[in-house]
């Protein structure tokens, strides 16, 4: 992140089309790289990374910090995260036969997962 005592520019940054409008203010120094300035919005906004940077007036695309004024409200856009699954190993068990999963509803006990274990009875 920046240090505030050596920004001479501040912009205001918010989550382009967020259903609650979260506005940050980010400090702008004059040796600014634009890989830090996206790192630091992203990490102020709490998003993976930034896609897209825009002025929130007018939509003009962002690319590099030269295109800034002081006090510039900005519209970012983030990077869409990658599908991740829930349930990773399990994905590709084995199902069991059509003929096991038609039986399993008539008759529960006989499809039981007791890992080849006997079943208890109690008598």
């Amino acid at each position: 992140m920046y240090d505030p005592q050596d920004a001479p520019r501040l912009v205001f940054v918010t989550l382009k089309d967020a259903p609650h409008r979260r506005r940050v203010a980010i400090p702008l120094p004059e040796n600014a790289a634009w890989d830090k300035f996206t790192a630091s919005v992203a990490a102020k906004l709490k998003l993976g990374a930034v896609d897209g940077v825009f002025l929130a007036s007018t939509g003009e695309v962002i690319t590099r910090l030269d295109q800034l004024q002081d006090i510039d409200d900005l519209a970012v856009t983030e990077v869409e995260p990658a599908v991740h699954d829930e349930d990773g190993d399990s994905k590709y068990q084995k199902r069991h036969s059509a003929l096991q999963r038609t039986l399993q509803p008539l008759f529960p006990g006989l499809f039981s997962s007791s890992n080849g274990r006997l079943p208890v009875t109690t008598k």
